[in-house]
């Protein structure tokens, strides 16, 4: 008989290149667009501190509400996972979100600088974020955990948001300065050309699920969430690794107030950071087809831990250049083996959902971390050196959580870990 397992094969291959350069390009354009990491994130702060005039903890406490859409990422993946959207499961979501991304940063664009209007309108620009990264995070599990590639999956996740990331550094700076209008405009332009690429490029079959048959799988998705061990388990992890009170809000006050860097300075050091993340994204492609999570995640936390107590010497700019090149290796390292370990964490049939509800609480941690050590870095002075040791402190006990991770999940490498997504179903 002929055999036909090298043509099934080649089309699985090409159907998962395809996803693969979907999510790479998506989570790319999203990091773009996002006040937090993108072209117009030095600008956002800019505004806040020096025409509004916001102290630290004004500040972080703005950023937290215009965030706030990320606490709630999981009401996105139910919709993702359980009600088609203009006939399909992710490609209605992904464009009817970027288009309202989009059109409200031109909004934002021309509208006079004031709390109110900056407030309300990020927020809802922060919705329609929310919606499409969390249908694309439903897309990587799903696909990942089907392919047995979540290592991979990840790792294009990762290198696509700090190929975003590393391009806003080399404008962001100058933005900042010259050109804050213009680029939210741009933010905005952007995502049509992203809605571009999932009208094109995304195949995916029409489908449709009666109001009854909605409600059940939304009920049966609880069900599992709720009574998954694992999957909370690596909740909790997550959360413990975006606890970060010193490093965000404070640690931008201390670059521009203590060692008075100029915007575009503070751009080419996000440059730097995302650039070495991204060495870090690229090795880990081959190290997660080599080595078992479990090896990568003391491998990658460690690496996390030696960087943070590197921003003791935060304080020139030489100094700054060399622990945001340290930082960003570490950190980036860490975060791969955390997001792979994420997705296979996930419940098969619960992509976005279980993901998505992950994501939020590590987003709540991040977000309440910042408000909690911007408070406490103004009760001590503006002080940056006991902010470090904070976060030094809550990342080595990161280490300590590594142990209680369920073997399931960490002992294979990509490729081989047969038991993704199915252990948690099984035990829900």
């Amino acid at each position: 008989m002929p055999d036909t397992s090298a043509p099934v094969i080649e089309v699985r291959g090409g159907q998962m290149s395809r996803v693969m350069w979907l999510v790479g390009i998506g989570y790319l354009f999203f990091i773009f667009s996002d006040h937090r990491d993108g072209i117009v994130r030095l600008a956002i702060k800019g505004i806040l501190k020096n025409q509004l005039h916001l102290d630290p903890t004004k500040m972080a406490s703005f950023l937290a509400i215009a965030s706030m859409a990320w606490y709630f990422k999981p009401l996105a993946g139910l919709l993702t996972d359980n009600f088609p959207f203009l006939g399909t499961r992710r490609k209605g979501y992904l464009v009817a979100s970027s288009l309202l991304a989009g059109i409200l940063w031109i909004v934002l664009s021309v509208l006079p600088a004031s709390y109110g209007s900056m407030l309300t309108l990020l927020v809802i620009i922060n919705i329609g974020l929310v919606i499409g990264q969390t249908t694309l995070g439903g897309m990587l599990v799903q696909y990942g955990q089907e392919y047995k590639a979540t290592g991979r999956m990840s790792s294009i996740r990762n290198a696509g948001e700090n190929l975003g990331a590393l391009l806003s550094a080399l404008v962001s700076g100058w933005i900042a300065s010259h050109f804050i209008r213009p680029s939210m405009a741009i933010a905005g332009v952007l995502l049509f050309v992203l809605i571009a690429f999932f009208v094109k490029y995304h195949h995916e079959p029409r489908v449709t699920i009666p109001n009854t048959g909605a409600a059940k799988a939304t009920l049966l998705q609880f069900k599992k969430l709720f009574t998954s061990r694992t999957m909370w388990i690596a909740t909790v992890f997550w959360m413990l690794v975006r606890f970060t009170p010193g490093f965000q809000t404070p640690l931008y006050f201390h670059q521009t107030d203590h060692l008075k860097l100029s915007q575009e300075f503070i751009g080419i050091l996000t440059f730097i950071n995302a650039g070495t993340a991204l060495v870090g994204s690229v090795a880990y492609i081959y190290l997660c087809r080599k080595y078992p999570l479990r090896t990568l995640l003391y491998f990658g936390v460690t690496l996390s831990v030696l960087s943070a107590f590197c921003y003791l010497g935060y304080n020139s700019q030489l100094g700054a250049i060399l622990v945001e090149s340290a930082a960003g290796l570490g950190t980036g390292m860490a975060f791969l083996a955390i997001l792979d370990l994420l997705a296979r964490s996930t419940p098969k049939g619960c992509e976005a959902l279980g993901y998505a509800l992950i994501f939020s609480f590590g987003n709540i941690s991040l977000q309440m971390s910042d408000v909690w050590g911007s408070s406490w870095f103004e009760k001590l002075g503006n002080s940056f050196t006991p902010m470090v040791w904070i976060n030094s402190g809550t990342s080595a006990l990161v280490l300590l959580a590594i142990p209680f991770l369920p073997k399931s999940l960490v002992a294979h490498t990509d490729g081989h870990h047969s038991e993704v997504g199915a252990e948690i179903y099984h035990n829900s």
